[in-house]
């Protein structure tokens, strides 16, 4: 195939030829080497590969190492000649010698030289001459990516060292300490005691007294001990520590798992935090945010129900239940596709900003939110750092988070990093969403571990009811699996034609096929096409008006804020008065509109497992590609393993499973060495 390339880069052919680099690379590397004269070859290179970083989450390359590790992004290059072959030495590239390959960098017109240690953006580091590339001497960035992670690194070191959250409202220290046991607990709990969850399971029981306990706060229930077994041991209490960094920074992380509380532990500090206003008359300014629309209403919801579940009093519990959360765009005034009103020179008014989902927002956009804060404002970043991160640029609250996701606050003795942020961060670690001898939680456990010959220990115990595997190569499990699949969506389908949408709605979420990836015979494409052929469509009126089929679930894939559906709601085809109406759902009611005021769906009978992040399935069935793929990483199966509640199946060859244990999401970024030092 011929392959015309701009003038100025025919020495970059060879990587367009190997697919290691893109026509939109190599085009950007040609724009700066016609802007910026006296700019080499080596250097087009790394601007290429710099700009092909960004399409796989990287925010800077490294020239030294990029050689050994640009391959790993991609599925095995077939220009090699050997499909099966991922060694980049095999790839006959000229690549330049890394001593040689920096020192052009350092003297190049179109590269600024700074220090990773340097405390502004702006500190002498850019002159007046357009240098379109940054080194720090390791690292080599897109210059608007650099200034993107400078801010963020800035602002979040900046507001570690500031101790002064919330409390500096002049909240009383005994009054603070009295809403913090009333709506959290005590300081320490018995070990292994059962708490609230994301789903609800668990509320503070409210004894007669009218101080709210964490239930089973008594030595003989906690961790479902004998008596004679002696007491328990005492731990801090992490979603009470969570509410108390919260008063006293002015950034908070608070990260966990799927059902370890994070909602129940915002619901009930911002509980504390307004009983505490309604007392001095200075009620705080609140906003909640997410990064798509359809995790903004699940927040909303989630906070509502736990505010219910607290039992505030009315003064307190009517303007947290009148919260609703929005997009971080939303939120920041996104206008006109490029920018925003909201930034430091027209900061947001709001004196506390939660957001939630954080694993899914990206570097610029998390640079964006953390500019517009009032410089005494507070916030406190919510999500899981195991899970999948965001689809563009960086890993923030990966590299946020940092050591302290795999370190334990309830180990004896408690084991935690050392760094600027680690007394802003607090890891819930206790799962209360399943049971203590739940194949789920110990499938999830020995992922997030990395130990594949455990994951394959649980998937082939025969005693553990909730998790089953099926190898693709056992055609009749398969095949039974597919059957089970298809009767179970011909029950959506009559469901939709006979009863409640909100019955039909929900009966569409207990099952869910989550895949790897769209393509491929275990892709979501493919699921969705066996399950379309093997339906009844016993309505013909109505079925054979082409998509609009009844029991058709769908998934919205772009914001619509006039008709208020999101990217990611889902909804449901049913009929209304002879014709096909959409049912969503959303805020705990059910709306129907016209198939004219939809638009930008698909069909969900499946679903990539990066769209079901912050959703539960009572039955998630987790189908992965063939190995060699590269969207087998650690992350992903984690990912999709729990997004189930009461069961997962999953749909892997053993090669497949291996290599997604042990592959890593590895994001290069500086962020997490300049906020974790050593």
């Amino acid at each position: 195939m011929i392959r015309r390339l701009p003038p100025g880069v025919d020495a970059l052919e060879s990587f367009i030829e190997a697919e290691v680099l893109s026509a939109s690379d190599v085009h950007v590397a040609a724009a700066i080497g016609r802007t910026i004269a006296g700019t080499s070859d080596s250097v087009l290179l790394a601007a290429a590969l710099c700009v092909r970083g960004l399409r796989f989450g990287h925010v800077c390359i490294e020239p030294a190492t990029v050689a050994d590790t640009v391959l790993t992004d991609t599925d095995p290059v077939p220009a090699t000649g050997d499909p099966t072959n991922t060694d980049p030495q095999s790839v006959h590239l000229e690549w330049p010698e890394p001593s040689t390959w920096i020192e052009a960098l350092v003297a190049s017109p179109a590269v600024a030289v700074c220090d990773p240690t340097a405390g502004k953006p702006d500190s002498g580091v850019l002159d007046d001459r357009i240098r379109p590339l940054v080194f720090d001497g390791t690292r080599l960035y897109l210059e608007r990516y650099w200034r993107y992670e400078r801010q963020v690194g800035d602002a979040l070191l900046e507001a570690s060292n500031d101790h002064l959250g919330l409390a500096m409202s002049g909240f009383d220290s005994t009054s603070v300490e009295a809403m913090l046991d009333r709506y959290l607990g005590t300081e320490h709990i018995a070990d292994g005691d059962p708490s609230d969850s994301d789903s609800g399971s668990g509320s503070p029981d409210v004894p007669p007294s009218g101080q709210p306990t964490l239930p089973g706060l008594g030595p003989d229930a906690a961790a479902g001990r004998d008596p004679a077994e002696g007491a328990p041991r005492m731990v801090e209490n992490l979603q009470r520590r969570a509410a108390r960094t919260v008063l006293d920074h002015r950034v908070t992380v608070l990260a966990g798992g799927p059902g370890t509380g994070k909602t129940h532990t915002v619901a009930h500090l911002l509980a504390a935090v307004q009983h505490l206003a309604s007392e001095t008359g200075e009620a705080p300014e609140i906003a909640l945010a997410a990064p798509t629309g359809k995790a903004a209403a699940r927040m909303t919801e989630a906070i509502r129900a736990a505010v219910v579940r607290a039992e505030p009093p009315e003064s307190v519990a009517r303007p947290l239940l009148e919260l609703e959360a929005t997009t971080i765009h939303r939120l920041l005034g996104y206008r006109d596709g490029i920018s925003f009103r909201h930034d430091r020179q027209d900061p947001l008014p709001h004196d506390l900003v939660v957001i939630d989902e954080t694993s899914m927002v990206a570097l610029p956009l998390m640079a964006r939110l953390l500019d517009a804060l009032r410089s005494e404002a507070s916030v406190v970043l919510v999500g899981d750092p195991f899970q999948l991160a965001s689809v563009e640029a960086g890993a923030v609250l990966g590299d946020v988070v940092g050591p302290a996701a795999r370190t334990s606050a309830t180990s004896d003795p408690p084991s935690m990093p050392t760094g600027p942020l680690a007394d802003s961060i607090v890891v819930l670690e206790q799962v209360h969403r399943y049971d203590r001898r739940s194949g789920i939680a110990a499938l999830a456990d020995a992922v997030r571990a990395t130990d594949a010959d455990r994951v394959l220990e649980v998937l082939r115990d025969p005693s553990t009811t909730d998790v089953r595997w099926v190898d693709p190569a056992d055609g009749p499990a398969l095949e039974q699996l597919r059957s089970a699949v298809a009767e179970d969506s011909a029950g959506v389908m009559a469901e939709a034609r006979s009863g409640d949408p909100a019955d039909a709605l929900e009966r569409a979420t207990a099952l869910k096929v989550l895949c790897g990836t769209r393509f491929g015979a275990l892709g979501s494409y493919a699921w969705r096409d066996l399950i379309e052929q093997r339906i009844p469509r016993i309505d013909r009126s109505l079925s054979t008006r082409g998509k609009w089929y009844l029991g058709r679930p769908l998934m919205v894939t772009r914001n619509d804020y006039i008709t208020g559906v999101f990217n990611g709601d889902t909804a449901l085809v049913v009929e209304r008065d002879g014709r096909p109406m959409v049912a969503t759902a959303g805020s705990g009611t059910t709306r129907l509109l016209s198939t004219s005021q939809v638009d930008s769906l698909e069909t969900w009978w499946a679903m990539t497992i990066h769209k079901s992040q912050g959703s539960e399935f009572d039955h998630a069935i987790v189908s992965l590609p063939d190995s060699p793929s590269r969207v087998l990483t650690n992350e992903l199966l984690y990912t999709g393993i729990t997004r189930g509640r009461e069961q997962v199946t999953v749909v892997a060859s053993e090669e497949s499973l291996r290599t997604a244990v042990d592959r890593r999401i590895s994001r290069a970024s500086g962020l997490g060495e300049r906020l974790w030092p050593g």
